[in-house]
């Protein structure tokens, strides 16, 4: 599912969503970010994009849920990695 800004004809792509399995049906709430999918698979899948529109006020759980999410600080997925050269690699004999 990809989502774009009607708003503006010349904005690019907004959101992405991609479920594991085909997309049958899209039910979307109305003035929110929940979106309800069908699909090929038996349980239906709920994706919220607040950046959409709110939750809905029977889900107001899910705002408070991005706060948190916003509000951790997250460690960058290289971190503790070292990045080699190949003459390193070659020195450690695994070319």
């Amino acid at each position: 599912l990809k989502v774009w800004d009607h708003a503006k004809a010349s904005a690019g792509l907004f959101a992405s969503i991609e479920p594991p399995a085909d997309i049958n049906e899209i039910g979307i709430f109305p003035q929110s970010g929940l979106m309800i999918m069908a699909t090929e698979q038996p349980r239906l899948h709920v994706y919220f994009v607040p950046a959409l529109g709110p939750s809905p006020k029977w889900a107001s759980f899910l705002d408070s849920l991005t706060e948190e999410l916003e509000e951790t600080q997250r460690s960058q997925i290289y971190e503790d990695y070292r990045f080699v050269t190949r003459e390193e690699l070659e020195q450690l004999g695994l070319t």
